[in-house]
This record gives structure tokens, C-alpha cells and sequence, in this order.
């Protein structure tokens, strides 16, 4: 692997309630999953910064370490402790925290945070305080996509995105998946659980086994090429309550069943 990025989901837990967001925090009910296990230990991140220093340095630029919303994990700080010690030794290159603006930035954390989006910062800057939830709903349900919009539902083609590049690896308390936009798609769909790694990835091509594209790249919006276009000639899209067939599907046969995926393999690492 060359000079990847690990985004690092240190919390699951949230002080907001975005549309389509991409971890599905707070949004249980909504797509009908079970979620018991909202944060990693400190196991989870030892076992990271160990296998970092299994390979050779160099090889990952970033560790991104976001939720939900990160500053609300109880290991936040040893967490950027035990990073900061890769970044000294010279595995990894940089630290980000990636917090949604509504939250007082703790000292420790204020060298490695950024916002995403960058207006958020920018807004933060211009005011002089953190913003408030209903400031930050107007930036994110207005930029975030419609997650339950899959390729199928409006008959385009579909493929593997390229948002590794940008995203890099995901980690959570399930597991490794091949990039974060993913996640919801693994994370709804019972027998995508699969898809979750339970060993660091040695080589990119570890995710992509058996059906991959076909199991989560069909229902997955960042499969869909041109999507701005697709949202642009039907707002309705981008609406709260749009959901598509393949995802109303879906969730319907969550309430008949579903199962929180395993979270005991950090237990045998």
C-alpha cells in the first residue's frame, strides 16, 4: 500500500441528527439496524498503531480520526497520544480530528482539527464561536448526499468509486472497509457484513472478494457517476424523506431481521 489514508471511527456517537449521513448516526430506527457498540477502546487503537509499525514507514500519510462526532469519545486523548508517537517515529505523516463545529475544541486537539466542509470552519472563523446545530444542518443537509439513492433505482451503471484516494481505508469497531462511503451500505445490508475486515489490510485488494461490486457497489450513491446532474433534474432527491426501492427493500427486510455485525473479532487479534 502506498501513502494511504486511515479514517479511524473513534465514536459512533453524535450531538446531531444529519440527513443521509454516511455512518448512520443516530438513525437506528430509521433504517432499521441494531447498533449496541457505538465506540472503540483503546484495544482497537493499539491494535492499529501495531500494525502500522509492521509495515514500512512511509506507507500511510494520514490517520483521520472522525465519528460521529469524535470529541465526544471518552479515548479521544490517548487516542491522539498514541498517534502523535507514529507521527514522531515517522510512520505516519499527519493527524486529523474532524469535528462537525458545534463543540469547544479541547487544547490537546487543536493542532489537528479540521472541518468538513471547509465553510464550516470558515463560518466558525467569521463568528468567533462554535456553531449551533440548526447553522450546521443548513451547511450538511444541504451538501450531503441521499445515501438511500442507489445506481439500480434511476438505471445507471455502476463501479467501484475512487474515493479511497480521498477517504482512504475505514476503520470501526467492525472491522476495516474498503473506503467510509461504504459503510452504510455494508453496514444496512445484513449479508454485505461480510465485507468487514477483521485484520488489517496488507494490500488494497483484500475488500474487493466475491461479489463486491454487485453486493454494495449497486446500492451505494457514490457508485453512481454524475450524481450532482441526477439531484440537479430531480431535487426531490435531496429531500428528507426520499428513500429509493432497492433501499426500502432493504430496510423492510430489516425489521423482519437483523443482526449488529461482530464486534468480538477484536477480542482474537
Amino acid at each position: 500500500m502506498e501513502k494511504l489514508i486511515i479514517e479511524v471511527d473513534i465514536t459512533h456517537r453524535c450531538n446531531l441528527i444529519c440527513r443521509h449521513c454516511n455512518r448512520l448516526c443516530n438513525a437506528e430506527n430509521q433504517y432499521a439496524i441494531v447498533r449496541n457498540s457505538l465506540d472503540m477502546d483503546m484495544r482497537h487503537i493499539d491494535y492499529l498503531c501495531r500494525e502500522i509499525k509492521s509495515i514500512r514507514k512511509g506507507s500511510i500519510e494520514t490517520i483521520r480520526i472522525l465519528g460521529g462526532e469524535p470529541l465526544l469519545s471518552k479515548i479521544l486523548e490517548p487516542a491522539v497520544q498514541a498517534f502523535e508517537l507514529l507521527k514522531d517515529e515517522g510512520y505516519i505523516s499527519n493527524i486529523n480530528i474532524v469535528t462537525n463545529g458545534t463543540l469547544p475544541i479541547p487544547a490537546y486537539c487543536s493542532p489537528y482539527i479540521v472541518f468538513a466542509p471547509q465553510i464550516v470552519g470558515q463560518m466558525i472563523e467569521d463568528k468567533g464561536r462554535p456553531l449551533t446545530k440548526n447553522e450546521i444542518y443548513s451547511i450538511k443537509n444541504i451538501k450531503h448526499r441521499n445515501i438511500t439513492l442507489s445506481p439500480e433505482d434511476i438505471g445507471a451503471d455502476y463501479k467501484i468509486c475512487d474515493r479511497i484516494n480521498i477517504c482512504g481505508i475505514h476503520y470501526t469497531v467492525y472491522g476495516f472497509s474498503y473506503t467510509a462511503p461504504c459503510f452504510p451500505c455494508i453496514m444496512a445490508k445484513q449479508s454485505n457484513h461480510k465485507y468487514f475486515l477483521h485484520e488489517f489490510p496488507k494490500d488494497v485488494s483484500m475488500f474487493i472478494r466475491e461479489n463486491f461490486k454487485n453486493d454494495v457497489c449497486s446500492l451505494c450513491t457514490y457508485a453512481i457517476e454524475n450524481y450532482k446532474m441526477y439531484a440537479n433534474e430531480h431535487p426531490e432527491f435531496q429531500t428528507w424523506n426520499y428513500c429509493g426501492t432497492k433501499w426500502k427493500e432493504l430496510i423492510f427486510s430489516n425489521k423482519v431481521k437483523y443482526v449488529e455485525p461482530d464486534t468480538s473479532w477484536i477480542n482474537k487479534v
